[in-house]
């Protein structure tokens, strides 16, 4: 990196000082093909910032020592990419200048479908896969999850037991709006025929017959008036102020829940045009009918005469007493609070997609290696294979929300584990294998100079016995899904393995003994919901094509379960 292009992008993640695969960023516009997961790579005492939202960037990996000064790599947001021209825009800062740079990458899929004949303008495809890696991590959470500490922790286990079901529905994909119209679709025509009203106190001029109230403001009105009886004080009409009572339905309770009737009834129909369609097995299925009857409901319901009288309530309007405490209003609160987040979260979980395919790419490989490790007996019988055996248990860790479309804390990948490779029944070579975060690498010793290498998991196995070399399996995620026209496996695991070799040869020229690196890359798929491996051969590594469906997602633990052992036991 020379002093003009104090900033470059990458086609892919490996793709670091790749002269053929990487564009200066110096300023005007930087044109560059799409394969889903490009990344930035940043002079030290430079900064990009996200214009007109000025973020910043989020850092993969630990920093590097480039060929003219130490650098740093960063995730890019797919949003920014494939979004309109006024958002492809990012602000370069170094000590002596600020500039401008449009970025135009060719071939980022968009968010919206194009409008056709027989259907309007709605999600894309993709859109509504990156929505569901969204609710299998909520799903994860709230099923899997340990409500009696709140420590937001899962077992690997249950990971596993959450992507079974996914492969065996016949169903449309679960979705928020699934779970509102199995708990509210009963309860929600009840709730109208009783919704909460106050009585006002309200001064009116009223008729002499029908004055029943009045406070000091009606009596010093009245004061006021000339004459000297009250029906010469009320004057030719006869009316005097009086205070009246009137009926109303207007409160911040039914204004919440005529909005959430009506965001209901949006979400409904988005679901049923994208997740349904057509499709006649979907058109019968369990949740297409809930959500379809959930809708019509919503539709009665918003047309009630009643909700005239309402009005919407103003956002950010913290809730009452009565959304807290009321037990029909309370439940309307919940799903109302939970609308609304995953409404402020779409916009974030689509720029970051690929942050939210990386956590997939490592809860696969998580599940696929406790998989192994719950099978590690049948390995033995078979008198051949790789043992996993874990030292220590960890368990999944998630945050309740996404941030900048992650939800995997770092540090809570399982392991470690001691491998054990079998011949012939008799137990061979051992290492104890350690699976590192990106965001961890820093602080440890034998991965905190991959920065180079764009990996987003690292698998460090340490020699046990004969072997005297550490060996560091890096992992890549890429979202394939993301890009109009994605490369052939081969090419990527061809660019995959030239980037290896490069990073391996100069990291082992400036340090004596490094680890010997391999990799694998791990792809998303939009058209597919089978997962298939590419084992590689000649120049190139292992590759696996996962589906962007979470139903497929259980294929790919398989595929990987296999596809890991053969690996690691050639490591061995």
């Amino acid at each position: 990196m020379n002093e003009t292009a104090a900033a470059q992008i990458h086609f892919w993640p490996w793709s670091i000082e790749i002269r053929d695969e990487t564009r200066d960023l110096t300023g005007g516009t930087v044109c560059f093909p799409f394969f889903g997961s490009p990344v930035l790579s940043v002079m030290q005492g430079a900064t990009l910032l996200l214009t007109p939202r000025l973020e910043h960037f989020h850092p993969l990996g630990p920093p590097y020592a480039g060929l003219d000064a130490t650098c740093q790599v960063y995730e890019t947001p797919h949003g920014v990419l494939a979004g309109p021209v006024n958002v492809k825009k990012v602000r370069l800062l170094t000590r002596q200048t600020s500039q401008d740079i449009f970025l135009t990458a060719e071939g980022a899929a968009e968010r919206l479908r194009a409008a056709d004949e027989t259907s309007q303008q709605g999600d894309s495809p993709l859109a509504r896969h990156v929505l569901a890696w969204s609710q299998f991590f909520d799903d994860l959470l709230e099923q899997g999850g340990r409500p009696d500490d709140h420590s937001n922790e899962v077992a690997w286990s249950e990971v596993l037991g959450q992507l079974r079901p996914l492969s065996q529905s016949p169903e449309p994909r679960m979705a928020l709006i699934v779970r509102i119209a199995q708990q509210m679709r009963r309860r929600l025509p009840d709730h109208m025929a009783r919704l909460r009203r106050i009585l006002l106190r309200e001064r009116e001029l009223v008729p002499l017959h029908r004055i029943q109230e009045t406070d000091s403001t009606c009596l010093r009105w009245y004061a006021r008036q000339p004459g000297s009886t009250a029906p010469e004080k009320a004057g030719p009409k006869q009316r005097l102020l009086a205070v009246v009572r009137k009926e109303t339905y207007d409160t911040l309770e039914n204004r919440v829940l005529k909005d959430f009737i009506l965001r209901c009834r949006q979400e409904a129909t988005r679901y049923l045009d994208g997740e349904v369609g057509d499709a006649p097995m979907l058109l019968v299925s369990t949740r297409a009918r809930e959500v379809k009857s959930y809708k019509s409901i919503c539709q009665m319901c918003s047309a009630d005469p009643v909700f005239e009288s309402i009005t919407l309530p103003t956002p950010g309007t913290a809730p009452n007493y009565v959304l807290q405490n009321d037990l029909r209003y309370r439940a309307v609160w919940h799903w109302y609070k939970r609308l609304l987040k995953r409404e402020r979260e779409e916009d974030q979980l689509w720029d970051w997609q690929p942050r939210t395919w990386a956590d997939v790419m490592r809860l696969l490989v998580g599940a696929a290696l406790e998989l192994g490790r719950g099978e590690r007996e049948m390995w033995k019988r078979t008198r051949d294979g790789v043992v996993f055996e874990q030292l220590a248990s960890a368990s999944v860790r998630l945050t309740a929300e996404q941030h900048i479309g992650s939800r995997l804390i770092p540090g809570s990948e399982p392991g470690p584990f001691l491998l054990t490779r079998v011949v012939d029944g008799r137990p061979g070579p051992q290492a104890v294998l350690e699976i590192v975060h990106p965001d961890l690498a820093l602080h440890h010793a034998q991965v905190r100079l991959l920065g180079r290498t764009g990996g987003h998991l690292y698998c460090v196995m340490h020699p046990v016995g004969h072997m005297t070399r550490r060996k560091i399996f890096i992992l890549w995620s890429v979202n394939g899904a993301g890009a109009v026209h994605a490369p052939t496996w081969d090419q990527i695991a061809h660019s995959a393995w030239k980037a290896l070799q490069y990073h391996s040869t100069l990291l082992s020229s400036r340090r004596s003994g490094f680890p010997e690196l391999q990799g694998m890359v791990i792809v998303s798929q939009l058209e597919t919901r089978q997962a298939t491996f590419h084992r590689g051969h000649a120049q190139q590594l292992p590759v696996l094509q996962a589906p962007a469906d979470p139903c497929g997602w259980e294929s790919a633990v398989e595929e990987l379960a296999i596809g890991l052992e053969s690996i690691f036991g050639a490591m061995l």
